[in-house]
């Protein structure tokens, strides 16, 4: 495998990582939303520390992998890793104190489990991204199934091509 194929596999596992980590913005901005609401009627809840704490180090790894600094990258993720999933154990924590029947599930409410479910997408998005970074690191023992998605490609365009 020649220099410049090893750079473009690299190039494409961080170009999907950068995806998935896009997503995982959304999502993020997308539960910050979910404080709002509290914070106008002055319930300060600690969990939005740790959702802007996760969306800062998202974007520092998302410049990174603007940059194809595929190491830098990586690790910014783990980073944005921790206190998401201490978000999750500190939501568990409080809703597990604060239930202690059916009634008060039900005062929690949706927004409670939108938000954890915000939180579980996240993580796994961050998860994916990660994998892909790995995929990134080396290339050559991942050449053979971007091989794979380019020739289901162009098989794609020939048919199309045949019609």
């Amino acid at each position: 495998m020649t220099d410049d194929e090893k750079e473009l596999v690299k190039n494409v596992y961080i170009d999907k990582a950068k995806i998935k980590l896009t997503s995982c913005i959304v999502i993020s901005i997308l539960g910050l939303l979910s404080y709002v609401i509290p914070l106008i009627f002055g319930n300060f809840d600690f969990g939005l520390l740790f959702e802007i704490t996760t969306l800062v180090f998202i974007f520092i790894a998302r410049y990174f992998m603007t940059q194809y600094d595929d190491e830098h990258a990586k690790k910014f993720v783990i980073i944005a890793m921790i206190p998401i999933g201490w978000l999750f154990i500190y939501d568990l924590i409080t809703a597990l104190t604060f239930v202690s029947n059916v009634v008060d599930l039900t005062v929690l409410g949706y927004s409670f489990f939108i938000q954890e479910l915000l939180t579980v997408l996240v993580l796994s998005g961050l998860y994916a991204a990660i994998k892909d970074l790995k995929k990134a690191d080396n290339p050559e023992k991942y050449k053979e199934s971007t091989d794979w998605f380019y020739e289901r490609i162009n098989e794609i365009k020939e048919e199309d091509n045949n019609k």
